[in-house]
């Protein structure tokens, strides 16, 4: 009798098996990239203005860790196959190696930039899109930025990056409604000329809508602008729609930056330099972003405590550095005299 023949199969079937052990522990050995972390610099005070735009792009090690922490994804669905299939023993096998199980990574939802996702019992999670700020999404939710800032635990200097997730707070009633009415039934002051009143008919509503999102009253915000650009009319409102000679050592603006020379008060004495200031996109953008200049700055915190009183605000973000000027502040009182800007601020919350 012929001596039986054996069979090749097995030990081909161990060597294949064999080698895609090996590639997959190669490939599941590779890393997730990481977000490269740029330095901060802390803004300094801002000077009246007259500012080739260049883009700035930063962020602080906090966000870069919030960016590499949203970098992992879920592991792929389950198959709803009956324990004890080969998918199940399968999943036992991950589960072994892994420490998790893999159909409790999966119950975490993982939002899609830009697109809030809601999980049962839990508030809506937001994944931040390239060029979002917290004051622009508190604008789109209807809520403050200090709603924000508390749900997600954010710290000083408050910024955000694409990718990172943020709970979403529910709207606001409130906000929402003074939202609604920011410019309405505008009344112009008295003695004011076209210019003038062509420059309130802009800068009211704008400054209303920015105190509702960060609380800076809306009087000061439109006596800053008139001091700082000159009723509008300096190089740096007109080119940058900066109206607030808000300066870019930080952070560029939603257009970039702008160099221009500017006079400063130094040793008592005025000298000409030239700085970057931020640029903006819209007059809005710019106006926001100023309130929020206030908020992301912690050297502001004293005068944030006091928005119902307009005149003390003043005070104290003079104190605090926001200008070289020594007689800043009693220029800005002036003008709230001058042209009853209180009129203009909302109610307090």
């Amino acid at each position: 009798m012929p001596r039986p023949t054996r069979p090749l199969v097995t030990p081909l079937v161990l060597a294949l098996l064999g080698f895609g052990a090996i590639v997959g522990n190669y490939q599941t050995s590779v890393p997730l990239g990481m977000s490269p972390v740029v330095g901060v610099e802390r803004e300094t005070p801002e000077t009246t203005a007259l500012p080739v735009a260049v883009g700035l792009a930063e962020a602080s090690p906090a966000v870069a860790a919030s960016d590499r922490a949203t970098e992992a994804g879920a592991l792929p669905s389950g198959s709803g196959r009956a324990p004890g299939s080969a998918a199940d023993a399968e999943r036992g096998a991950l589960t072994s190696r892994s420490g998790r199980d893999p159909e409790v990574v999966e119950a975490v939802p993982v939002p899609t930039p830009g697109g809030p996702v809601a999980a049962a019992g839990a508030p809506a999670i937001y994944a931040v899109q390239a060029g979002e700020t917290v004051p622009l999404l508190a604008e789109r939710w209807g809520v403050t930025v200090q709603a924000i800032i508390a749900l997600n635990g954010l710290t000083p200097p408050y910024r955000v990056s694409p990718g990172q997730v943020l709970r979403r707070p529910p709207p606001d009633p409130l906000v929402q409604a003074w939202l609604a009415r920011a410019g309405q039934d505008l009344v112009l002051p008295a003695g004011a000329g076209p210019e003038e009143r062509a420059f309130f008919q802009q800068l009211v509503p704008v400054a209303q809508v920015a105190q509702v999102l960060t609380g800076v009253p809306a009087s000061v915000t439109v006596a800053q602008a008139i001091l700082e650009s000159d009723w509008g009319r300096s190089r740096l409102a007109r080119e940058a729609r900066n109206y607030f000679g808000i300066k870019a050592t930080a952070r560029g603006g939603t257009a970039g930056v702008v160099w221009l020379p500017t006079w400063e008060v130094v040793g008592g004495q005025r000298v000409m330099v030239v700085a970057p200031f931020r640029a903006y996109a819209t007059l809005r953008e710019g106006v926001i972003d100023h309130g929020w200049f206030f908020v992301e700055n912690p050297r502001y915190a004293a005068a944030l405590a006091v928005v119902a009183e307009p005149r003390e605000f003043i005070r104290r973000i003079h104190a605090a550095g926001y200008a070289t000027d020594p007689a800043y502040s009693q220029k800005l009182l002036a003008l709230l005299e001058r042209w009853g800007l209180e009129r203009y601020d909302l109610p307090a919350r």
